[in-house]
């Protein structure tokens, strides 16, 4: 069976940016009603101009120094940034569960985010790039300034988005030392809780928890998912997974592999997958 599919998304009702803002904020609070009205205000801005920086997004000095002001105040954290968001997306997938059985795919992924900044204390550190002294101003290294967020987006089979169901950010100096230690010694012996891997473990338990439907939850990852503590998190979470290998482990009753079951398991099906350019145009096919 072969086919080639487009993923069409339902039709939504189309709702004005500031109301859905402020339904999707609602559930804010950060112990002081004008930290709320200013949250509020901030994301209007930065839905306003996505994309763009933040000075570029309120469009005015006060506005931009409001923003700064909100962001370094001490009683708002990431958790009461994230809050309100995460209920809203707990409340779109009961709404959009009306099938028990129906499956919740929630996608992890890690993204690196990069700024060109020096000095680099007040964001942090991702990444020591060795090259050409003439590209990176006569430095044989070139230090990336920025930091990480690995994310768990659930959405419907059909491809819709409900939203975030658990997110992490770090530099590279929450974990320094973990990979020097890792050329010394097994890196199975590392404590899975001293690597950086250790936010796929989180994410899981943490979006399952949410959902409060493990059950129909797949959690979805690419090699960097294949953890063996990964799988006791979601036997223990009573939950599924689907990821692309990166070890051959053993299978089954430890006697094969997991390629030798795979090479010994029928094909159910193909699926043919069409992409297409900016122009709408087919450009290739996979598989062939």
């Amino acid at each position: 069976m072969s086919t080639s599919t487009r993923i069409s998304l339902p039709t939504l009702h189309k709702t004005p940016p500031d109301e859905w803002i402020a339904k999707e904020l609602a559930a804010s609070r950060f112990g002081d009603r004008r930290l709320d009205k200013r949250f509020e205000r901030l994301v209007n801005h930065l839905w306003s101009g996505i994309g763009n920086s933040l000075p570029f997004a309120c469009q005015d000095w006060a506005n931009t120094k409001a923003a700064y002001r909100f962001l370094s105040n001490e009683k708002v954290t990431e958790d009461d940034i994230l809050a309100s968001h995460f209920q809203s997306t707990q409340a779109r997938v009961t709404q959009a569960s009306t099938d028990a059985k129906a499956p919740i795919l929630i996608l992890h992924d890690t993204t690196e985010f990069t700024y060109k900044r020096e000095p680099f204390d007040l964001i942090g550190v991702t990444n020591l790039i060795k090259g050409g002294a003439h590209k990176y101003s006569g430095r044989a290294v070139h230090t990336v300034c920025g930091l990480l967020m690995h994310s768990s987006l659930a959405v419907t089979t059909d491809g819709l988005p409900m939203g975030l169901a658990a997110v992490k950010f770090w530099t590279r100096k929450k974990f320094k030392g973990t990979k020097a230690l890792s050329k010394k010694i097994n890196p199975t012996r590392v404590p899975i809780d001293q690597k950086e891997s250790f936010c796929w473990l989180e994410n899981l338990r943490e979006s399952t928890c949410l959902l409060a439907r493990p059950e129909q939850c797949v959690h979805i990852g690419d090699r960097g998912s294949d953890i063996y503590e990964l799988f006791c998190v979601a036997q223990a979470q009573g939950t599924h997974f689907l990821i692309r290998t990166c070890v051959d482990r053993l299978a089954g009753d430890g006697g094969h592999t997991v390629a030798q079951e795979m090479q010994d398991t029928r094909v159910k099906g193909f699926h043919r997958v069409t992409l297409h350019d900016k122009s709408d145009k087919a450009t290739q096919v996979i598989p062939p």
